[in-house]
């Protein structure tokens, strides 16, 4: 059974090779004018699947990744060398993996536009945030005390009310996110009113239809 596997193993190894990347590092072993690089080796080995990594572990389990990276470049040379890179079969082949491959760098590129641009507005509204509303709003000492002296039936531990020197950071944090989130509303709602906002009602109810008509079929 482990025989098998580790045959499995050098399949996968064999029909992947070494990647594209242009070859770095220390030379390991060498085909002819091609050269297996050591970080050829470590690229190989975390692209192979967890159970079969378990193969080439130690200084033995190296070699014999070596080793296969050697068999798998003796085999395209010779690929090449009898003119299979020319067949029809084999440019068939290597053009669907190519729009296949297309296709989903198209689509990662899409995403990972989407996600710079969101992250970009994320940014630029904390940094707005931050320059406009941060430094105008402050918790004062008093206003701590006040809010203690009016809610320490609250702030009890064992039927005791607590010392305000227990509490007042934690009612201090609490006061000031809720003067963060009124500044923040009261700064959102004056900007409103200096820009232009059109809402189309009718594509609204059809976006909340289409909401509910899903959870329905779910």
């Amino acid at each position: 059974m482990k025989r098998l596997i580790i045959i499995g193993v050098a399949l996968v190894i064999a029909l992947t090779g070494c990647q594209g990347k242009k070859s770095s590092g220390p030379v390991v072993a060498k085909v002819n004018d091609t050269v297996i690089t050591k970080d050829d080796v470590m690229r190989k080995l975390e692209t192979l699947p967890s159970y079969a990594q378990q193969f080439f572990q130690g200084q033995e389990g190296m070699k014999r990744l070596v080793d296969e990276l050697v068999k798998t470049e003796v085999l395209y040379a010779e690929a090449k060398k009898k003119g299979y890179d020319r067949d029809r079969e084999y440019k068939t082949q290597v053009d669907e993996f190519k729009k296949e491959y297309q296709t989903q760098l198209e689509r990662l590129q899409k995403e990972y536009k989407s996600r710079v641009e969101e992250f970009q507005k994320i940014a630029a509204i904390r940094l707005l945030l931050k320059k406009e509303l941060s430094q105008n709003v402050e918790v004062t000492d008093k206003e701590v005390r006040e809010f203690y002296e009016r809610n320490k039936n609250n702030f009890k531990q064992a039927g005791k009310i607590l010392e305000f020197d227990a509490v007042k950071d934690r009612i201090r944090e609490s006061l000031m996110e809720n003067k963060q989130a009124e500044a923040f509303n009261k700064y959102v709602e004056e900007l409103e009113k200096k820009y232009t906002i059109t809402i189309n009602d009718k594509e609204l109810e059809n976006l909340s239809s289409s909401k509910q008509e899903g959870h329905k079929a779910n």
